[in-house]
């Protein structure tokens, strides 16, 4: 997401909640900045970037 955009709880549970509709299995999700140190090394391995907006 954009660092500028200002994410609330209640809009990044609807987004959990789209994505485990779409995807028909549960979801984690959380913003880069939540994650636990030793976390962020192996998101930085598995992530796969899905969409990004046109500048």
């Amino acid at each position: 997401m954009n660092k500028s955009a200002h994410v609330g709880l209640f809009k990044l549970s609807g987004m959990m909640l789209d994505i485990e509709d779409k995807l028909n299995r549960k979801v984690d999700l959380v913003t880069y900045s939540g994650l636990m140190d030793f976390a962020r090394k192996s998101v930085d391995t598995d992530k796969i970037l899905i969409y990004e907006r046109a500048k």
